[in-house]
């Protein structure tokens, strides 16, 4: 009886341990996959805008940023709906990573123009996860994504 006493005293310092170390590898994973979605959304709008000589708009769903995003494409209204060969979609977001938007037009909504330049100019945006850690997505007027280290 003393030794499985002894064996869960020790399984319960382990365990002491390792759960703030396993909470804070889930914050890092749904920040590295909020900066992924991010990133793709804004590399897929810029090529969409380009290819189909269209504004394509990234813009925050109705709880911000940290919510998640829309790629939306701005077709003109002669274009019936039969013919727009690409569909709007959504980026939805845990909520556990706060994203921040600074620079351009609007704090909720960032486009690109038909000949691939952002409107309103460069953008940023600050994702902080839980865990304490940062991540800065830099958007240049041209659509080029820098991402880099931050603080929260």
């Amino acid at each position: 009886m003393l030794e499985l006493m002894f064996g869960v005293a020790i399984l319960g310092i382990m365990l002491a341990f390792a759960v703030p170390s396993f909470q804070a590898s889930q914050a890092n994973s749904r920040l590295r996959a909020s900066t992924s979605d991010l990133v793709a959304a804004v590399n897929t709008a810029r090529n969409q805008a380009v290819n189909l000589r269209i504004d394509v708009r990234i813009q925050a769903l109705a709880g911000g940023w940290a919510s998640g995003w829309q790629v939306q494409y701005l077709y003109p209204a002669v274009i019936p709906v039969s013919e727009r060969s690409e569909r709007d979609t959504s980026f939805p977001q845990s909520g556990d990573v706060n994203i921040t938007k600074t620079g351009g037009a609007s704090a909720l909504e960032m486009v690109f123009q038909a000949n691939g330049l952002m409107a309103g100019g460069g953008t940023r945006f600050d994702l902080c996860s839980s865990s304490g850690r940062a991540r800065v997505l830099q958007v240049s007027p041209f659509g080029r994504v820098t991402n880099t280290d931050g603080t929260c």
